[in-house]
């Protein structure tokens, strides 16, 4: 889950869920398919994290979290 929604400089990405020291790979990725931001997390460290995406342009992205072959995405509104 990921708040606020809309967001203007940063949001919340809540990574509850996961096994303590799985390895969660997060992509932001813009509406025609290219990713802007990259990043690894481990579960269990913290479940919430914070992501600034203050240098990206207004519009619609998709937050992508995998793990272990398995894929969740959320939609995110950048004001």
């Amino acid at each position: 889950n990921a708040f606020p929604n809309p967001v203007s400089d940063n949001f919340t990405l809540d990574l509850s869920g996961f096994s303590e020291n799985e390895k969660i790979n997060i992509s932001v990725v813009n509406v025609i398919g290219i990713r802007v931001l990259q990043f690894e997390h481990f579960a269990g460290t913290n479940d919430r994290i914070n992501v600034s995406v203050s240098k990206l342009q207004s519009g619609i992205y998709f937050i992508q979290a995998e793990s272990q072959g398995q894929l969740a995405t959320r939609r995110i509104m950048i004001q």
